[in-house]
């Protein structure tokens, strides 16, 4: 809880659940969330650390940004 913004993008095909962790792609990290933040920052310093060169691509182009745009928390965060 507190790490997935709110994703209903229906319709979903027959059979998918509504759970956001159980729908993985569309699974997106909630930037409103302390914890969410914390727990990225946490993920990417293991990461960094196993892989010590200047660069380190995190990718990100997979994200369905709609979940983002669909959660009125994340749509109306300050910026």
């Amino acid at each position: 809880p507190g790490l997935v913004a709110a994703c209903d993008l229906d319709p979903r095909p027959p059979g998918h659940s509504a759970d956001p962790l159980k729908r993985m792609d569309l699974a997106t990290l909630d930037p409103t969330s302390p914890h969410a933040v914390t727990t990225a920052l946490a993920v990417v310093r293991e990461v960094a650390a196993l892989f010590p060169d200047a660069w380190l691509h995190l990718g990100g182009d997979e994200v369905d940004l709609r979940c983002w745009e669909h959660d009125p928390v994340v749509r109306n965060r300050p910026r």
